[in-house]
C-alpha cells in the first residue's frame, strides 16, 4: 500500500498515522495512494500530536461534512499466553493484536475519533466507492449504530446523507 507514514517502532508495538489523499492499492484491493507535501507532513503531525475534539460514539444521530480522513493502525505484540498455537503443527497462528483509529476532519477542522474497526471498514468502502478527490470535496456522513450479526451488540458505523 503506498501511504505516508508517521512509524514510531518500539519493542512492543508499531503506530503508523497515514494521511489517504489519491492513488494506489491496499492488500484488500483499496485504492490509495499519497502525494506528500510539507503541508500534507504539517497536518499528520497536528493531527497525531493534537487531541481529537469529538468521540464519535458521543454523537450518534448527529451529521459531519467530513473532508479528510486519517487512519492510524497500532500493531503491539500479544503476551506469551494471549499467541495462539496451532496445536497440531505447534506454528503460532496469530501473536500480535492489531487496532485501528480512525479520525475525521471535517470542513471546521474538527477532529473526531473511533477505533471501531467496523467502521474504519466502512470508511475504507467509502474511500474506494467516491475516492479521495471526491471526499475532500466534503462528504455528509451522519452517524449510527447498526445491528451485528448473530449479536445484540450494535457497531458504530455511518448513512451518507
Amino acid at each position: 500500500m503506498e501511504e505516508e507514514k508517521q512509524a514510531v517502532e518500539t519493542a512492543e508495538e508499531t503506530k503508523e498515522l497515514s494521511l489517504i489523499k489519491t492513488k494506489g492499492e491496499t492488500e484488500t484491493g483499496t485504492l490509495i495512494s499519497t502525494e506528500t507535501t510539507l503541508q500534507d507532513k504539517k497536518e499528520i503531525f497536528n493531527v497525531e500530536n493534537g487531541e481529537c475534539d469529538i468521540k464519535l460514539n458521543d454523537i450518534v444521530g448527529q451529521e459531519i461534512l467530513v473532508k479528510n480522513i486519517f487512519m492510524k493502525r497500532i500493531v503491539s505484540k500479544l503476551s506469551q499466553e494471549d499467541i495462539e498455537i496451532n496445536e497440531e503443527t505447534g506454528e503460532i497462528v496469530n501473536d500480535k493484536k492489531v487496532s485501528v483509529i480512525t479520525i475525521l476532519l471535517d470542513v471546521d477542522n474538527k477532529k473526531y475519533v473511533t477505533a471501531s474497526k467496523i467502521f474504519a471498514m466502512s470508511i475504507l468502502n467509502l474511500i474506494r466507492t467516491f475516492g479521495v478527490e471526491e471526499i475532500q470535496k466534503g462528504v455528509k456522513i451522519k452517524i449510527i449504530k447498526k445491528s451485528v450479526s448473530n449479536s445484540a451488540n450494535k457497531a458504530l458505523g455511518f448513512e451518507l446523507v
